[in-house]
């Protein structure tokens, strides 16, 4: 798979581009979790993303311009846990380029809503922040919901940045692949995950996939990857719950392995019904030693909650007779 991705790339980068610049779309990867929203009134919280878990209320409103990825800022801010307010970082300020990948998604996704001279907060969810494992040497729980007092204090220089055509879309993405799959060989499961949501994001982004004949394979590769990583990370829940898993659904590519992913992640969950149907699918599309092993784990694990319900009811039903028969007696 390697060498094939290596011979595309050098294919694609000697082809003269195909879109010019006039043609390509107006359009920046990194706010794509954007929800449209209305103009907000001034002190009500409202929401950037359509899942809520980036939320912002305007304190001053800034008069300067916004900043667009590449755009170099200077910004302060306070952070706090949420909802009980616990200080963790006492006023600093940062300079950065915007969308450099030093800040965490839902910090970049205020900062591009703002204009330079506002002060705002900002109420983060964990997936926006430092997610499940959190960053304890920084007093960050896991899990932990972050609220912000961000004042956006100056916009240092501009840059135009010239964006990326489907080609080079793909190329990146194989490039985030192939570091991903390095890194969870090295067991980095957190650093892999990352790697390869970078590779379907870019993948996502392309505006014609059928230029390129394997673009589904690749793109299921990419989201099974993170779909294991998922699995390693004990993030169960997460997956059954993923956008990534309902997309590898839509793709119909080896599909056995969806299944299979999702079944094992509701075995973990000890919800054995839905695993045993989810690992049945698996081996109807293609038996793989894996899925049957995994089957007959939650085959067994269903039979001993089973025979422990069964043992408590049987346990228990002298006493629901003795009452019923107590009742019975009472009655005139």
């Amino acid at each position: 798979d390697d060498d094939t991705l290596d011979n595309l790339k050098i294919r694609l980068l000697n082809e003269e581009e195909i879109l010019s610049e006039e043609n390509e779309q107006e359009n920046d990867n990194s706010n794509k979790e954007e929800a449209a929203v209305v103009k907000p009134n001034k002190n009500e919280f409202f929401s950037l993303t359509i899942d809520n878990g980036v939320r912002k209320k305007i304190i001053t409103e800034g008069k300067g311009q916004k900043a667009t990825s590449g755009t170099k800022i200077r910004f302060l801010y306070k952070c706090y846990l949420y909802p009980e307010k616990v200080i963790i970082h006492e006023e600093l300020s940062e300079t950065v380029h915007i969308a450099c990948g030093k800040l965490t998604k839902g910090l970049e996704l205020v900062l591009q809503s703002m204009n330079e001279g506002e002060v705002c907060e900002a109420i983060l969810e964990s997936k926006y922040t430092f997610g499940d494992l959190g960053l304890p040497a920084d007093g960050i729980p896991p899990k932990s919901t972050l609220f912000y007092k961000i004042t956006f204090s100056q916009i240092i220089s501009s840059v135009k940045r010239r964006q990326k055509n489907d080609h080079e879309k793909f190329i990146e993405a194989s490039d985030f692949n192939k570091q991903g799959k390095s890194e969870f060989k090295n067991g980095n499961y957190l650093a892999a995950k990352d790697l390869f949501s970078k590779a379907i994001f870019e993948l996502g982004s392309v505006i014609n996939p059928n230029q390129f004949p394997d673009f589904n394979e690749v793109h299921s590769k990419n989201l099974h990857n993170f779909l294991v990583c998922e699995i390693k990370l004990e993030n169960f829940k997460e997956l059954i719950d993923s956008d990534e898993i309902n997309e590898a659904f839509k793709l119909e590519i080896e599909t056995h392995k969806t299944y299979y992913l999702r079944g094992k992640a509701y075995r973990c969950l000890e919800k054995y019904a839905e695993s045993i149907a989810d690992l049945k699918k698996s081996i109807n599309i293609k038996s793989t030693e894996d899925a049957v092993n995994e089957l007959n784990l939650a085959k067994s694990k269903f039979a001993e909650e089973k025979e422990q319900f069964d043992s408590n009811f049987r346990g228990k039903l002298p006493e629901i007779l003795n009452s019923k028969n107590k009742n019975g007696n009472s009655e005139v």
